[in-house]
């Protein structure tokens, strides 16, 4: 007898690991066996987590961290924008990791380092050295409950980058107490935004559509619902007479996580806001395209909201290459300097390739550092790629690239503020690499103002 519970002991343990892992290996749908391979795969490395999840290397990602150099011009972005008394809020998106942990499969080696608690805290952190420089910034991980304790594919795809609308719709839910704390609020253009389900709709994006040619199963496009948005704007008695200009109260510049209307973000900020925004998202722009392109326009200056919502993936590098993307963002909100603030100038057409001397002779003035910009308009629409060359009266010097995609909504206007590490006067300005293409520059060196 004893050997007998002995031996049913054994095959309950055997029965419980082995199950156990039946279990796990069922988790794992796909057979896959060219995703890692470098000559067949055609976009970025993705691995296989579980019930069908797939993820990119930056999903994974579990530093958040903010350098003192990129944290120092999130808070100049921010305070140049209150100088014109607008208000500035961030909305950092989860990474997919974060969004779906429960997903992660920890046997994958490409998984299996991912910490969560590191990641989550790493976040927490990145939002906390935000608010610390006085940006109006949402937690969201410590605020969707509904990302951990629901099934993350009721809000996300599994082999998409993007939300679902049920992930724009929490998302928007949690960042409105913060447009609802805005101080004239009352004040501010409401809209009621109503949505309905409209129909079922499916999506085959770029990894689906990599996954096909890497696995051996057939991999299903994902299903999702549509909403349709009714908008029904509230006016003001005075604007209903004519006597006041109508100004959106809220600015939404993002990705195409806020673009695509199909996840209805900026419907849903509308919803449970009250408040009427206006849509500057630019789908496929990375972080800085949508901003810069705002900002520069005519548009903004002209129209200048009280409240700019900026939505931006925690996955992209905010402390690599992004000097020369702030040091258009910041003096872009400045915008074209007026006679008064110019101190030097030219007009100049450019009709190839070779280099332009922009401005020269500059040494005397003595001109560095972040008060001064350089505001450059070109009459070509399509000339958006060339490199400034800067000379300074120590021989000291500095290459700053531009190159702006057709993503961008272009409207001639370039900003670029001089650097904050050379202290040296600039004494020449020179562009080069104009890919022949052939436009009229007005190009001022600007001194900003000062508010009072």
């Amino acid at each position: 007898m004893k050997v007998f519970f002995k031996f049913l002991i054994i095959l309950m343990f055997v029965t419980l690991f082995t199950g156990s892992k039946s279990i796990a290996n069922e988790k794992v749908l796909y057979e896959c066996p060219d995703l890692y391979n470098e000559q067949k795969r055609s976009i970025e490395p993705l691995t296989q987590g579980y019930d069908g999840w797939f993820f990119r290397e930056n999903d994974l990602k579990m530093d958040f961290s903010l350098s003192p150099e990129s944290l120092s011009y999130f808070k100049r972005l921010n305070e140049v924008l209150a100088e014109k008394n607008i208000s500035f809020f961030i909305v950092p998106l989860l990474s997919r990791a974060l969004m779906a942990g429960k997903m992660i499969n920890y046997d994958d080696p490409w998984q299996e380092n991912y910490n969560i608690d590191i990641a989550s805290s790493s976040y927490v952190d990145f939002v906390k050295s935000l608010r610390s420089v006085g940006i109006k910034t949402s937690d969201l991980y410590s605020s969707t409950n509904v990302f951990k304790k629901n099934d993350p594919y009721l809000y996300n795809f599994k082999r998409d980058i993007h939300w679902k609308p049920k992930g724009a719709k929490v998302t928007a839910r949690a960042i409105t107490s913060l447009l609802l704390d805005y101080p004239d609020y009352s004040s501010l253009t409401k809209v009621n935004t109503v949505l309905k389900l409209k129909t079922q709709i499916s999506r085959d994006g770029t990894i689906t559509e990599e996954l096909r040619r890497l696995c051996k199963n057939k991999i299903e496009a994902e299903i999702y619902d549509t909403y349709k948005a009714t908008q029904i704007f509230e006016k003001t008695s005075d604007a209903l007479f004519g006597s006041v200009k109508e100004i959106t109260p809220v600015a939404l510049v993002g990705t195409s996580f806020s673009s695509h209307n199909v996840f209805n973000f900026a419907y849903y900020l509308e919803k449970f806001s009250k408040l009427s925004i206006s849509n500057f998202s630019i789908v496929g722009g990375g972080m800085f395209t949508a901003i810069i392109s705002y900002l520069s326009s005519p548009y903004f200056h002209e129209n200048p909201p009280p409240i700019i919502i900026w939505e931006t993936q925690t996955v992209y590098n905010y402390n690599k290459g992004v000097e020369y993307l702030f040091r258009q963002v910041i003096p872009a909100v400045e915008g074209v300097c007026s006679d008064s603030q110019t101190l030097a100038q030219n007009n100049i057409e450019i009709i190839d390739n070779k280099p332009y001397v922009l401005l020269n002779n500059l040494e005397e003035q003595k001109i560095h550092g972040t008060d001064y910009y350089l505001h450059i308009f070109a009459d070509n629409l399509g000339f958006k790629t060339f490199t400034l060359e800067m000379e300074y009266d120590d021989q000291d010097g500095e290459w700053f690239p531009i190159d702006r995609s057709d993503r961008y909504n272009n409207k001639g206007h370039y900003f670029i503020e001089l650097s904050d590490k050379i202290t040296s006067n600039i004494s020449s300005i020179t562009i080069k690499d104009t890919n022949k293409y052939k436009t009229g520059l007005n190009v001022r060196l600007c001194k900003k103002t000062k508010k009072e």
